[in-house]
């Protein structure tokens, strides 16, 4: 099936992420380094997960520690702790979905 992509403003990460919202088999991995670029370009990681789960739905995102790549960001405790705070403005069932059921529907074979 051939899509029409829209024009878009492509100087803005949201925007991206917006569009590639419209295919539901493109699902999110979320990291550390989402937190930490969302800090330094002076907005929060609390507001650009809240609108990820608004535009991909917290069923199409998934939580990665992206341990043990960029050891200067700390070690997994840290990773999970700051994910955790970053999070925790959304609902714990869109908590539940990004730091485990996504990744289990996505590869069952992590069920065991």
């Amino acid at each position: 099936t051939a899509y029409e992509i829209p024009k878009r403003d492509w100087s803005s990460d949201v925007c991206s992420s917006d569009l590639l919202a419209q295919f539901p088999n493109v699902f999110v991995k979320i990291a550390i380094n989402n937190i930490l670029a969302a800090e330094k370009a002076g907005g929060s990681a609390e507001k650009l997960f809240e609108h990820m789960v608004r535009v991909f739905g917290a069923k199409r995102i998934m939580w990665s520690s992206n341990f043990p790549a960029h050891p200067s960001i700390g070690g997994y405790k840290d990773r999970v702790e700051r994910s955790k705070k970053a999070l925790a403005t959304l609902s714990a069932e869109d908590r539940d979905w990004i730091f485990a059921k996504t990744a289990l529907s996505v590869y069952p074979a992590l069920k065991g």
